[in-house]
């Protein structure tokens, strides 16, 4: 999705909604987002160093939503 000025609009999102929104196992969501978030892959935040909760927000990181 693209803003007004043409750019990608960024969600930050908890992850048990990204757990409902993609409708599967939060094994499935995590496994995603882990090979996201690992060292020198760091285009998921938090990175790999947190332990994923459900309340937590997952954003991108800031240099990969340009």
């Amino acid at each position: 999705m693209k803003g007004d000025d043409n750019r990608g609009v960024r969600r930050p999102t908890r992850l048990d909604q990204l757990d409902e929104i993609a409708g599967v196992d939060r094994e499935v969501v995590t496994t995603i987002l882990n090979a996201y978030r690992q060292p020198g892959i760091t285009f998921i935040m938090p990175g790999e160093e947190d332990v994923l909760e459900d309340d937590m927000i997952i954003d991108l990181s800031h240099g990969s939503h340009t």
